[in-house]
């Protein structure tokens, strides 16, 4: 770093100057910039060019200025929360990643209308007629805050800080939500699924810079992005219900999507994991049908669970349910028919019946030869 070259506007010339330093690990996370006077010293330049320059840094998020300290660059923390976005059931109940968020204030309760972003995602026009409920939530350990907004057919939403749209045509099926639209997300699930609904859940995440009012409310610093997920709830045929958005600090919080399930497995919770398969598959079966390919592996991943628990006797029925559809869906030879029929082979296997297990080990081994050759990794079962 030198003097600068003109011509170009000097506060830039700094600016970048100053960049590629702290990218060159000249100036390490947390660790102060020169002062002002040194700055200006070597750049050779005013005061008021380097605090332009300082400021289009600070803009960037590459450094933060502490009064009465200086300039430091920013450090870049681990997240200091992960939210859990997967949406669990047991029974009636459900339960969602931040339902132990405490709120900050009241909700707030209002009327509204559906925009060009918010329209398509309810597959209503723009200008519909909508309930909504604002929340403000914030995480007991660690301070972090969010805001939640939820669009549904008059519904209410959640705990971050939560803004719930509720399209009114909806409402005349949920009477409930109508006259409570601040209900909570949990328990409108249950209020549709007890309305005959099938629940699933798309949901898409992007990042942003926040609108002033998201800055103030969420206490985020200066040139700091949100995270904006919105999930989206849809009932039978795939019709939206709800919309909600989450946002949140995206120095402060990090969102994750995990099969709770095999979690569970991991932990050797099998009692629970099963259960959470066995929702699965019901789910995939009315939702998705018997023949589609996610109602395929939902069964796999049951029977896996009861094998890992010793209840063969349901595994291998499922273990041969799978194989015969896999077969008819995807033929003799595709690879997810090998990997059926080796699950099969040893669950039988397992169960002691070698009788059964081994003609399906010998076929699994001449198809997997003759489609993927004599030394690939899958035939690793033939060692069997």
């Amino acid at each position: 770093m030198g003097e600068i070259q003109r011509p170009g506007a000097l506060y830039q010339q700094v600016a970048a100057e100053i960049r590629s330093g702290i990218s060159a690990g000249e100036y390490a996370p947390g660790a102060p910039l020169p002062s002002e006077a040194q700055l200006i010293d070597r750049y050779r330049v005013s005061r008021p060019t380097v605090r332009k320059a300082i400021a289009a840094l600070r803009a960037e998020g590459l450094i933060e200025v502490i009064h009465g300290k200086g300039s430091y660059v920013r450090a870049v923390p681990a997240p200091a929360v992960t939210i859990e976005r997967t949406i669990t059931r047991s029974g009636k109940n459900f339960r969602t990643g931040h339902h132990a968020w405490q709120r900050v204030e009241a909700p707030t309760i209002y009327r509204t209308t559906t925009t060009a972003t918010t329209g398509p995602l309810l597959e209503l026009a723009e200008g519909e007629a909508l309930f909504a409920v604002d929340r403000l939530l914030s995480d007991p350990d660690t301070e972090t805050r969010a805001l939640h907004r939820v669009l549904i057919p008059f519904a209410t939403a959640a705990e971050t800080e939560q803004r719930v749209l509720v399209p009114f045509a909806t409402a005349a099926e949920t009477e409930q939500l109508g006259k409570a639209p601040d209900t909570e997300p949990e328990r409108i699930y249950a209020i549709f699924t007890a309305a005959g609904h099938k629940l699933t859940w798309d949901e898409t995440v992007g990042a942003r810079m926040p609108l002033p009012d998201e800055r103030a409310a969420l206490q985020i610093p200066d040139a700091t992005p949100i995270l904006h997920a919105t999930l989206v709830t849809l009932g039978t045929d795939r019709r939206p219900l709800i919309l909600e958005e989450l946002r949140t600090s995206a120095d402060r919080a990090q969102l994750a999507y995990r099969n709770l399930a095999r979690a569970y497995e991991s932990t050797g919770d099998l009692s629970r994991a099963i259960t959470l398969h066995e929702q699965a598959l019901t789910d995939q079966q009315q939702v998705l049908g018997e023949e589609h390919p996610s109602t395929l592996t939902a069964r796999t991943n049951l029977a896996r669970a009861y094998e890992s628990a010793g209840d063969l006797s349901r595994a291998i029925p499922l273990y041969e349910q799978t194989l015969t559809e896999s077969v008819r869906l995807l033929g003799d030879d595709h690879l997810s028919t090998l990997t059926a029929r080796t699950n099969l082979a040893r669950a039988y296997e397992s169960a002691g019946d070698l009788s059964r297990a081994i003609p399906l080990y010998e076929q699994t081994l001449t198809e997997s030869v003759r489609l993927l050759g004599d030394d690939h990794p899958h035939d690793a079962h033939r060692a069997r």
